[in-house]
């Protein structure tokens, strides 16, 4: 990224800001500003790239019986028909929880 420099018409080069894994890009750089970035949201999106020109990418939309599993704002996790299945515990009639 350059910037005028004072008064005599010179140029400075800065670094472009990189957004950091669970960022997204929301403005990207140019020479008169530097990258802007915003936090992903969990379970909304994700972002697993440390640049300035990735965003927030949606996480996985399921098809019928799917349920998403694993997403975080690094991960966009994945489709498991079996993710929300009770587990039982042997020799018992209890169920674990996830």
């Amino acid at each position: 990224m350059a910037v005028p420099g004072p008064e005599d018409s010179s140029v400075e080069c800065k670094p472009v800001r990189k957004c950091t894994y669970g960022e997204g890009v929301t403005l990207f750089p140019s020479p008169k500003a530097n990258t802007e970035c915003t936090a992903c949201t969990r379970g909304e999106d994700w972002n697993n790239s440390k640049d300035a020109t990735s965003i927030c990418e949606p996480v996985s939309v399921c098809s019928g019986g799917m349920t998403l599993a694993g997403a975080t704002i690094t991960n966009g996790g994945t489709c498991d028909a079996n993710a929300c299945a009770s587990n039982t515990v042997p020799h018992s009639d209890y169920k674990l929880f996830p």
